[in-house]
């Protein structure tokens, strides 16, 4: 019985070392995997990148780019609103008419809406009901308290509407006027061209085109207006 107990007990000193050393092993796969699955953890798969969870209306707006190809669309129906007798020249004498035309427009709107009766005429009554709705304003003699949205000014701009980028090609186009025609009317003829209005306007929208693709962004016209404003 003690032999047998001495024998078994070598056996288990000669196996400890072998039996320490595949437990340290297979300790140090352990502590080799855990590396590897830390360091796959930190890496983010392309696509399963976490959305983005900023609100809509927080995100900051930029206004859509005008190309030169608005621009130039914006300026040829500008040129052909004053061209009316379709002879492909603007003259000062045809853009004065259309100026005095637009205004005749307004005045014969503004009696059309004193003459509540509609017969041709404006009595005491109508002047008077009139006069009522424009309030304190109608105490004073200047010309103040006619509506400023239906003033004719003395240039003709581009027919656009009320929209963001139409409100920008507003902002980039020269209207048509007397000086303008002048300087615009390169070649000296009878009337201002449209060729010669394209190539005056490309001007301005080159020098807004800061970086030369094409397109006008909200920072280059905001740089733009800002030059303007201060050769003004």
């Amino acid at each position: 019985m003690r032999y047998w107990t001495i024998w078994s007990t070598g056996l288990l000193l000669l196996a400890s070392p072998a039996a320490a050393q595949m437990a340290g092993g297979m300790g140090g796969m352990g502590g080799m995997g855990g590396g590897m699955g830390g360091g796959m953890g930190g890496v983010v798969p392309p696509g399963d990148e976490a959305p983005d969870t900023t609100p809509p209306a927080e995100r900051p707006h930029l206004m859509k780019p005008v190309t030169r190809e608005k621009f130039d669309k914006a300026v040829t129906a500008m040129f052909a609103l004053a061209d009316s007798n379709r002879d492909g020249m603007v003259t000062m004498v045809e853009l004065q008419a259309v100026l005095d035309a637009r205004r005749d427009a307004i005045i014969r709107n503004r009696f059309a809406a004193l003459d509540r009766n509609h017969d041709g005429h404006i009595d005491l009554a109508e002047f008077i009901a009139w006069q009522k709705q424009l309030g304190s304003r109608a105490s004073t003699d200047c010309a103040g308290y006619v509506d400023q949205n239906h003033l004719v000014g003395e240039t003709l701009g581009p027919p656009l509407g009320d929209g963001e980028q139409d409100e920008a090609i507003a902002a980039l186009i020269e209207p048509l006027g007397a000086l303008m025609l002048t300087r615009a009317n390169t070649h000296y003829t009878a009337g201002l061209t449209l060729a010669d209005l394209l190539t005056y306007e490309n001007q301005r929208f080159a020098t807004a085109d800061t970086d030369h693709d094409d397109d006008v962004d909200q920072n280059e016209l905001a740089a733009f207006q800002h030059a303007q404003g201060r050769h003004r």
